[in-house]
C-alpha cells in the first residue's frame, strides 16, 4: 500500500519543504488515506525503512518523516472527524 509514496520518495528534497513535494506528497496521500488499513506510524515506517534510517536518526530525511507521520495522522483524523 505504502508504495504509492515511492515517486515522492524518489523525487523529495529532504533539506526543506517544496511546493512540488507536498504536493506529491499530498496527491499520494489522497489516495489511500480513507483506506482502513492505511496508518501514518506504518506510512513512516516503511518511509524510513527505504532509506535505512530509524525514527530520531539525526537525519534531514527522518526528521521530514516524522513531520510527515503528525502531518497524516492529522489529516486522518481530520477526515474521521468530519465523516457524515
Amino acid at each position: 500500500m505504502y508504495q504509492i509514496f515511492d515517486k515522492y520518495l524518489d523525487s523529495a528534497n529532504f533539506s526543506g519543504t517544496h511546493a512540488s513535494d507536498t504536493r506529491l506528497f499530498n496527491e499520494a496521500l489522497q489516495k489511500i488515506v480513507d483506506d482502513p488499513r492505511f496508518d501514518a506510524d506504518d506510512m513512516g515506517q516503511y518511509m524510513l525503512n527505504k532509506f535505512s534510517i530509524s525514527i530520531g536518526a539525526k537525519d534531514l530525511r527522518a526528521e521530514r518523516i516524522e513531520k510527515l507521520i503528525i502531518h497524516a495522522e492529522a489529516i486522518k483524523d481530520f477526515l474521521e472527524d468530519t465523516k457524515r
